[in-house]
Parts: C-alpha cells; sequence; structure tokens
C-alpha cells in the first residue's frame, strides 16, 4: 500500500529535518524560519529519492528530471504555505517549535501524499 510506504518511509527525513532544525536553532541560534527553511530543503531532498526509489518504484525512467521540477515546485509551495503556518503559529503562540514542526507534519501529510501520488504515478 503506497500511502502506507510515504508515510514510513518519510519518517527518516523527518527525523533528519527535525534534528537539523533543533541543532540550528539551539546550538547555532539561526531563528525559527531560517532553521525550519534549511531543515525542508535537506528533507525534500531525502523525500524525493525515497518517493522515488521507495514509495513509487514503478516510476517510468525517462521522466525524473520532470519529475524532479514537479516535485520540488510543488512540494515548495507546499512547504511555502507549511512555514507560513509554522511562523505564525511560533510567533503568536507559546508552543515549543519542534511540537509545532511535528503537527505540521501530520497537518500537511494527505495534500504532499496526493500530489507526490499523482506525480510519481505512471501515465
Amino acid at each position: 500500500m503506497a500511502v502506507l510506504r510515504f508515510l514510513i518511509w518519510g519518517v527518516p527525513g523527518f527525523i533528519v529535518a527535525l534534528c537539523l532544525n533543533a541543532t540550528l536553532v539551539k546550538l547555532l541560534g539561526w531563528p525559527f524560519p531560517i532553521a525550519y527553511a534549511v531543515a525542508l530543503g535537506v528533507q525534500l531532498s531525502i523525500n524525493f529519492v525515497v518517493c522515488r526509489v521507495i514509495v513509487f518504484p514503478g516510476s517510468e525512467p525517462g521522466t525524473v528530471v520532470k519529475q524532479i521540477g514537479l516535485f520540488t515546485g510543488t512540494s515548495v509551495l507546499i512547504r511555502f504555505v507549511d512555514l507560513g503556518v509554522y511562523s505564525l503559529i511560533t510567533a503568536l503562540l507559546e508552543i515549543h517549535f519542534l511540537i509545532v514542526q511535528a503537527c505540521n507534519v501530520l497537518l500537511f501529510a494527505v495534500v504532499r501524499y496526493s500530489v507526490v501520488k499523482w506525480i510519481f504515478s505512471p501515465k
């Protein structure tokens, strides 16, 4: 089941992003939005490879450049909204930034799965 693979194999990228975000904020003193944006970029790269190779292995071999473009473009749009929600919540509410990050992952998972399924499904 692709949705289960998507959720399970999204965990490594999430863990890397969470650790990176915490390191950039807590150890290096970066502002929340900048650290989160960098963490999202790293997570995006990991997730592309995982989606193409493991979650949707039946992708057509010749479409990798197109898939990178679609994956990156749609991910940036989704993550831009994600970053806005994250920034708004961390600025206005006294909720720990890593809790907000974890909640955003769940909030945007359904949208991301639907878009990624469309990108990697054989045409």
